[in-house]
């Protein structure tokens, strides 16, 4: 079975709802937000990153990520089966990371918590590295 929506010029599917945004991206890791784990925040979760990096590789999946006014949605790139699907109420705190510095590897990156819809308290953190289009054009 095809999921994919009916277009029409105007930007809108056939369910009357605006298309949404699909980007292509590498995901990166996937963090428990903890006080203690140590990851709080993006700063956090890129200071974690760093050091995995460093110690035990990180190793990328490509990945499409569409977002609209309803949810994040993340596909695999190779297969168009989605892995995961998160309302946009449960998101908090995305973030958009660029650079100008040439030497910095993690650049057009993209952070956002999601919040367990069991508990308040329990939180994960995705991050992505964004291919092919700034990041700045993906979250705002």
């Amino acid at each position: 079975m095809d999921n994919t929506l009916c277009c029409f010029s105007d930007g809108y599917n056939a369910f009357g709802r605006p298309d949404p945004a699909i980007y292509e991206v590498d995901h990166l890791v996937t963090f428990d937000v903890s006080p203690k784990l140590g990851v709080k925040n993006h700063k956090d979760g890129m200071e974690r990153l760093k050091h995995m990096e460093l110690t035990s590789g990180v190793w990328t999946m490509r990945h499409l990520l569409s977002i609209d006014d309803r949810e994040i949605v993340i596909t695999e790139k190779a297969t168009r089966k989605e892995l995961e699907c998160f309302p946009i109420s449960r998101v908090l705190d995305p973030v958009n990371i660029t650079t100008s510095d040439l030497q910095e590897i993690y650049n057009n990156i993209i952070i956002f918590i999601v919040q367990n819809e069991n508990s308040k308290n329990a939180a994960e953190m995705h991050i992505f590295q964004c291919i092919g289009k700034p990041v700045s054009e993906t979250f705002r």
